[in-house]
This record gives structure tokens, C-alpha cells and sequence, in this order.
């Protein structure tokens, strides 16, 4: 049995820590398992309620924070062999999940792995269908690799840290560098964890503007014109109307629908404008 550190990162996470932490006290696994909470200070119960569950908890400042630090932080201070990375409101489904997570890691070129993300019952149906779409039941490879639900070898993580400048997509950066150097990265769609975000107008728009400033130029990622946020959210939204419909869910959706698709679309376009405009600049 290999041993593992789980390294979560907070901020607020107080609706679902205790959620999160009950499900790794339940995991029937026989190694040693030890949990680490990176906490960008919190203003709510996430600390203590991390404290109650026997975490070791590391503080950071907000003005320090990137996805990448966060997670090295946490590596630097872990001792397992496997470094398992959550979200704070990531919620494993099933009490295998550590096992499913580094059967892979029996073969010694596997560098990763990552599991199947499923949204929580009450998402939003636009972001349903995205996680659905982004997380099948089968067929992924490393180039989705995601942070939220993965584990990797704290032997590799030490040649190949993550990237502590990107605004978002760490995960995928740190792939895209592992995989060219030999290592393959194994998706294992049965460990399942509940996670998925606010529906916030706002925070969506954050959201895809970081996610496409952060990975447009490494992934080739195409340019967005402007006719296509309009058309792109338009046909996005016909197929949440029809997801909507077909699944029985609540008609509020239909009047959100429309602001989430526009608003993903428009942090994409501006995110692919501000990462010209910085690459030019660098």
C-alpha cells in the first residue's frame, strides 16, 4: 500500500469541508493516510472544522495565493508517496476512492491520475451538461488532467512542480509538461467525487477569462470572434433548453440559462484578447 498525503485547498469552505473530510475518514484503505488543508484565510469555520478532523492546517496569506503555490505548499510539507489533490468541495462518492485512485500507479511510467468529476444535484443545468460533457464515463486522456480529483507521485512532482504565476489551469500546465517527458497520465472514471461551482453570473465570467488567459497559447487554442460569443452562446443555450425539458428539471433555469451561456462566452473572448495582449507585451 502506498502512502498518501491528500492536499486540499480552502478558502470558505465551510458548507462542504466537513462533507470532504468525513469521506476520507471513511475510505477503507489500509495505508497511511494523512490530510493537509492549504487555507487561504478563512473567515468562516473551515480552519476549525479542518482542526476537528485531525488535518494538519497550513495558512496562507490571499495576496499569496495561486492555484500552483497553494499545492506546492502543501506537497513541500506532506510525506506520502501519492499526493491526492481535492477541492475543498470535492466530495469522494464512494469509499474506494483511494484505492482507485493509485491502482494505476503499478505501472511505473504512470506520472497521474485523475477521476471522474459529477455535479451536485442542485447545479445549475448549463454546468451540468459541461461536466457531464467534460467528464464521460469513458475514453479521457491527460489532457484534461484536473486538480479537483487527481493523484501523482510526489517523486515526479519534485522534478516537475506546479506553476505558481498561472492564474488558473495549473493541472493542465503541469500535464502538458509531464507528458512530453515520458510519463502517461491515466483517467479512472470510477473514482467519482461530487463537485461543481456557483452559478454566479459573475464568477463564470471570472472563471473562463482566467481559465483562457492561463492556457490559450499553450493548448493553440483557436481565436474567438466576436459573432461567435453571440452565436456560440445562443446554440449553448438551445441545447440547455432542450436538457431542461428532457430531464423534468425546474423551468427557473430558463431565465438563467441565457446570462450563463453569454457570460462564459465573453470571459472566453476577453481571455483570449488579454492573453494576446500579454503575450505581446512579454
Amino acid at each position: 500500500m502506498y502512502s498518501i498525503s491528500v492536499i486540499i485547498r480552502t478558502k470558505n469552505e465551510a458548507k462542504t469541508i466537513g462533507k470532504v473530510l468525513q469521506r476520507l475518514k471513511d475510505q477503507e484503505y489500509d495505508g497511511p493516510v494523512e490530510i493537509i488543508v492549504v487555507d487561504s484565510s478563512s473567515t468562516d469555520k473551515t480552519v476549525s472544522i479542518a482542526q476537528r478532523f485531525g488535518c494538519h492546517v497550513i495558512n496562507i496569506k490571499p495576496e499569496d495565493f495561486s492555484f500552483g503555490r497553494a499545492l506546492n505548499i502543501g506537497i513541500e510539507h506532506a510525506r506520502g508517496e501519492i499526493i491526492v489533490n481535492l477541492s475543498g468541495h470535492s466530495v469522494p462518492v464512494n469509499t474506494d476512492y483511494f484505492t482507485l485512485m493509485v491502482k494505476p500507479f503499478e505501472y511505473p511510467n504512470v506520472a497521474a491520475t485523475f477521476g471522474r468529476d459529477i455535479p451536485w444535484p442542485e447545479a445549475c443545468p448549463s454546468q451540468t451538461r459541461d461536466i457531464l460533457n467534460h467528464f464521460p464515463e469513458t475514453g479521457l486522456d491527460g489532457n484534461k488532467f484536473s486538480n479537483a480529483n487527481a493523484a501523482l507521485r510526489r517523486d515526479i512532482w519534485e522534478k516537475i512542480r506546479f506553476d505558481e504565476q498561472a492564474l488558473a489551469c495549473e493541472d493542465l500546465l503541469w500535464a502538458k509538461k509531464v507528458m512530453p517527458a515520458g510519463y502517461s497520465i491515466v483517467y479512472v472514471p470510477l473514482a467519482k467525487v461530487f463537485h461543481s461551482h456557483s452559478s454566479s453570473i459573475v464568477y463564470i465570467f471570472k472563471r473562463y477569462l482566467k481559465e483562457r488567459m492561463s492556457v490559450k497559447h499553450l493548448l493553440n487554442l483557436p481565436e474567438i470572434q466576436l459573432k461567435d460569443v453571440l452565436k456560440h452562446a445562443y446554440w449553448q443555450t438551445l441545447c440547455d433548453f432542450n436538457y431542461i425539458k428532457e430531464n423534468g428539471i425546474s423551468l427557473k433555469w430558463y431565465f438563467h440559462v441565457p446570462f450563463y451561456r453569454l457570460s462564459q462566452e465573453l470571459g472566453l473572448y476577453i481571455g483570449c484578447k488579454l492573453a494576446d495582449r500579454r503575450r505581446f507585451n512579454d
